[in-house]
């Protein structure tokens, strides 16, 4: 008998109110019997007064119409929690003031909505400065230590902790990471290979030859 065939996982963003995109992506992805799926959570979407809301909707509609199992990315700071650069902006690019009130929310996501997911990917592109501008933390202790921590509060909740999503991939940002202690840490590291921009200025020679 034929082993039914199933999708290892996708990945979609969602942004804060768009039901339509999340009923959307639901109904696909129980069509296409895809396994996991990989989203973005915005720390700064939480604060928001729908943010709540807007979270145990998509957690509830995905982990329990879908079939699949979620990986949530948790990234983005809230600007009021973050840092202010030298012209007093405070983005959600900027790493947090505070590394423990990521480390809360990281927390408050696994009590809410852990029985929807079993790892935990902390943050995505540390080394673009898109997602976390390194003009604020230049030699990327204060990324390295949120890492840690959130690590350690995610094997506290049961959890595999996820650490990196580089893109491009950087053999100096990672040794940095090794000599802060986070790698030991860490039940897995990503990369990203974009399908777009320079990384796609080259060939593709698949999986197995480009790891």
């Amino acid at each position: 008998m034929e082993r039914e065939k199933h999708l290892p996982g996708l990945a979609q963003w969602f942004e804060l109110g768009d039901a339509e995109t999340v009923d959307k992506s639901v109904r696909i992805i129980s069509d296409l019997k895809v396994d996991e799926v990989r989203t973005f959570f915005s720390w700064a979407d939480w604060e928001k007064p729908a943010g709540k809301e807007w979270f145990d909707h998509v957690f509830n509609k995905m982990g329990k119409e879908s079939g699949a199992r979620i990986l949530p990315c948790l990234i983005f700071t809230p600007p009021e929690k973050a840092r202010k650069d030298s012209e007093g902006r405070a983005l959600t690019s900027y790493p947090p003031k505070d590394v423990s009130e990521y480390v809360n929310f990281v927390d408050t996501i696994i009590k809410n909505y852990g029985n929807y997911f079993d790892w935990v990917q902390v943050w995505d592109q540390p080394n673009s400065s898109n997602y976390w501008d390194e003009r604020l933390d230049p030699d990327w202790k204060i990324y390295a230590e949120l890492a840690l921590r959130s690590a350690e509060a995610i094997h506290d909740g049961d959890k595999k902790a996820i650490t990196g999503g580089l893109a491009p991939l950087e053999p100096q940002w990672l040794m940095r990471m090794h000599e802060n202690r986070v790698m030991d840490k860490s039940d897995a590291f990503a990369f990203n290979q974009l399908t777009g921009g320079s990384q796609s200025a080259r060939r593709w020679f698949g999986w197995e030859t480009e790891t």
